[in-house]
């Protein structure tokens, strides 16, 4: 792994877009488990921050990986392989990714413009800092990156619980699967990915 400057982001954690997005009635599934959750979101527990940080980490990650599906389009496109059947899988994974991370984004867009300029901010600290610390070339470098980044998001949302619930995510559990048809090595960079995000350090915003 190369040396790389641990980067910071002031996206909110404590009074978050994330927890802006928890008090949301735009997503009708969440009715039933807002009124289960206490009314002050600005007071957490340390163990709801935590979980906040690790929410925030979940759908940033979501939102990075609306980049890097893109790059995968690319590169596969220069390769000459974007076509028939891996045209089709690419592009249903494509669809997932695009409502997971837009049925977030639209809430924060709408509710809190500090909240979304920050997770602008974060998107692309994530994509600079795994861009630099995976070394493939293409194609496999944009296919290991997404197929890492769905994993992750899993993993994250199982840190999370129900009471955290994100249940647009879900869906991308299937890209891997759906794009194992692509025949490219699967490198499992999850570990790797993961440790560099987690220099990436979120400033607290009262």
């Amino acid at each position: 792994m190369s040396n790389i400057n641990t980067g910071t982001s002031n996206i909110p954690v404590a009074d978050s877009a994330y927890a802006r997005w928890r008090r949301s009635r735009e997503l009708s599934y969440m009715t039933a488990w807002q009124q289960s959750q206490p009314r002050d979101y600005c007071n957490h527990t340390p163990k709801e921050e935590a979980l906040n940080v690790e929410a925030v980490i979940m759908l940033t990650l979501i939102a990075a990986l609306d980049y890097f599906i893109y790059d995968l389009i690319e590169e596969m496109t220069e390769a000459g392989k974007y076509r028939q059947g891996n045209k089709r899988n690419i592009n249903r994974a494509n669809d997932l990714i695009r409502h997971a991370h837009d049925k977030f984004y639209r809430v924060i867009y709408n509710d809190d413009f500090d909240g979304c300029k920050a997770y602008n901010e974060a998107m692309d600290l994530y994509y600079k800092a795994i861009n630099e610390v995976v070394k493939l070339e293409a194609p496999e470098r944009a296919y290991n990156i997404v197929v890492a980044i769905c994993r992750l998001q899993t993993k994250q949302r199982a840190k999370l619980g129900t009471r955290y619930a994100y249940p647009p995510s879900e869906a991308l559990d299937k890209i891997p699967t759906m794009l194992e048809g692509l025949g490219i090595k699967d490198y499992h960079l999850d570990n790797m990915i993961e440790l560099r995000i987690r220099q990436i350090k979120f400033v607290k915003n009262d």
